[in-house]
């Protein structure tokens, strides 16, 4: 039991930020071994960012993750002239300090990153969208959060990011909905932290998580514990992944 046993948590931050080979959560790797049955609950909720909507959502073409349609003028132009790339990212915490195209003259780019969500259960869903630059997440085109018009300032990004904005809207179970998230990369950001170093293109971290009752997960781990021979508990500080670097290989 616990949040981060569905949650593969595989290195610190900063500088060792590196991708692994490949990774399993705790509750996979439990499965995989124990000669028994495994149960799992959730028990205590404990984020410190949302967890990523990445580990949720699709790609049209059906693989985990968003992608990402890159322009030099943002989604309010009246004329925004020719997609100059198309990328795949399989996390939504994205750092751009390293994305390249031959056809940008500076830091200052948009992407629309899109996706396909199909809930499992019906119910309340939490969205949080933290930006090094600004951005808008739209559901079914419907506008759900606004971090550009008016920004504070976070602690993400080595504090160049905003704080994470968040809106809870109903999902229905079994109904695709098309995730858009306009942004705007880091020189389009409104506020800024004295002393945070510009991360130049910027970044950005969209997360998803289901809403749930405290008492009512508590009540059903303490029952689940009862009933087994054995309790395993997978705690931490937070479910969220680092900011690693966006794929700098481009699909067209």
């Amino acid at each position: 039991m616990g949040p981060n046993a569905t949650f593969a948590a595989y290195s610190g931050g900063g500088s060792a930020s590196l991708r692994p080979y490949y990774t399993i959560t705790p509750l996979e790797g439990i499965k995989a071994e124990a000669k028994g049955d495994v149960k799992y609950t959730l028990g205590a909720a404990n984020y410190k960012g949302l967890p990523l909507i990445s580990d949720r959502c699709k790609t049209s073409d059906g693989k985990l993750g968003l992608t990402g349609k890159v322009y030099l003028e943002p989604a309010s132009a009246s004329h925004r002239g020719e997609q100059i790339d198309e990328i795949y990212v399989d996390t939504s915490r994205i750092f751009l300090v390293d994305y390249k195209n031959d056809k940008l003259q500076s830091d200052t780019f948009y992407i629309d990153f899109l996706a396909d969500l199909t809930p499992d259960v019906t119910g309340d869903y939490t969205f949080g969208l933290v930006v090094a630059g600004t951005g808008k997440l739209f559901v079914d085109d419907k506008l759900v959060i606004d971090n550009a018009t008016k920004q504070r300032i976070g602690e993400e990004f080595f504090g160049s990011g905003t704080e994470e904005e968040k809106k809870t809207i109903k999902l229905e179970k079994g109904k695709t909905y098309k995730i858009r998230l306009e942004f705007g990369s880091g020189p389009t950001i409104t506020v800024k932290r004295p002393g945070a170093t510009s991360m130049g293109a910027g970044g950005l971290r969209l997360g998803l998580v289901q809403e749930t009752n405290f008492q009512d997960e508590i009540d059903k781990a303490v029952k689940l514990a009862k009933e087994v021979e054995q309790v395993v508990i997978v705690a931490g500080l937070t479910v969220s992944r680092l900011p690693l670097p966006i794929h700098t290989d481009s699909c067209h």
